[in-house]
């Protein structure tokens, strides 16, 4: 009988301990994707402007940019401002179907560049002759001083 109860006690214990300790805080290790722990942005590009490079073995590669209007990825200094890419249509790799669709896409890159640059030019004319403009949001969720 004492054997038995002196059982009991000693995996009611252990149970009850086993509980304690699935229960126990864990340290938790939030990931770290970048390339450095200090980085918040990593260069994706090793070879130039382009990261679509010519397949090793030759042919005629993916389709990348028209020379007439450059690719100017992100933070690339000296080469103005970042662009979007506008497809070279004379590609071999593409096929017929595909062009006038392509096409279509080009001119609607093309043609939304002249008003995003009108209104960049508007928005830095309103900056200069009202430069509070720029400090409004932060002084009202902040607290102006």
């Amino acid at each position: 009988m004492r054997t038995r109860v002196a059982l009991s006690v000693v995996s009611g214990v252990s149970m009850i301990g086993a509980a304690f300790a699935a229960d126990a805080p864990k340290p938790r290790t939030i990931p770290i994707f970048a390339h450095h722990p200090n980085a918040g942005w990593v260069l994706d590009r090793k070879i130039g402007t382009d990261d679509l490079q010519p397949r090793p073995g030759g042919g005629p590669g993916p389709v990348v940019y028209d020379k007439a209007h450059p690719y100017v990825p992100n933070n690339t200094p000296g080469k103005g401002p970042s662009t979007y890419r506008v497809a070279d249509l004379s590609n071999p790799i593409l096929q017929d179907w595909v062009k006038p669709q392509m096409q279509k896409y080009n001119e609607e890159v093309i043609k939304g560049t002249i008003p995003f640059v009108i209104l960049m030019f508007v928005a830095i004319l309103l900056l200069c002759a009202f430069p509070g403009i720029a400090t409004w949001l932060p002084d009202v969720v902040m607290g102006a001083k």
